[in-house]
């Protein structure tokens, strides 16, 4: 079975079974997983994504948080550290430094995009899949072609006996198919 009809008998079932297939498109193309990317950070690595100047903005607002009175001076202090050393980085995957990331930008007045993209390199949300309405409904009617076949099959085989004539067979058959849908 393919992953977009298990997807439709998970998430869309009850649409597919009543032919509303743009539901079916529209349920599955809403749906969404969080991918987590635990590669550390580092200030040669924001360099190479952003560009030396955002680097520059960064390692500052880093740096003035550090020397100031925030609750957050002490973690900033060892944040420039570990953006600094290539060998460790600073993980963004886990969510107290997603909340940290988006409390620095805010206060040095970072763009929101910005503040996404650099999240985005820690936790991200994807789209399962992307699919339409026609695909969703092709791909469910060849499923059910092919598990009618599979009981035809399995039903005629319990079926049909070495002695029976071509006659017997065939009507056997045409039977089988009948009783397996």
């Amino acid at each position: 079975m393919s992953s977009l009809v298990s997807l439709i008998n998970t998430h869309a079932l009850s649409a597919a079974q009543a032919g509303e297939w743009q539901t079916v498109a529209d349920t599955l193309n809403s749906l969404s997983d969080v991918v987590r990317d635990s590669t550390p950070i580092t200030y040669a690595r924001i360099r190479e994504l952003f560009g030396e100047p955002v680097r520059q903005m960064i390692a500052a607002a880093v740096r003035a948080v550090a020397k100031s009175d925030s609750p957050l001076a002490g973690e900033m202090e060892d944040c420039h550290s570990v953006l600094l050393n290539e060998q460790i980085g600073f993980r963004l995957d886990l969510d107290e430094r997603q909340e940290i990331l988006r409390q620095l930008g805010s206060s040095a007045g970072w763009s929101s995009e910005l503040v996404n993209s650099i999240a985005s390199l820690g936790v991200r949300t994807i789209k399962v899949v992307q699919t339409t309405a026609e695909e969703c409904k092709a791909v469910w009617c060849q499923a059910a072609i092919d598990s009618r076949i599979v009981n035809a099959t399995a039903l005629a085989k319990e079926r049909i006996a070495t002695d029976d004539t071509e006659q017997q067979r065939a009507a056997k058959w045409a039977q089988a198919w009948e009783d397996a849908v």
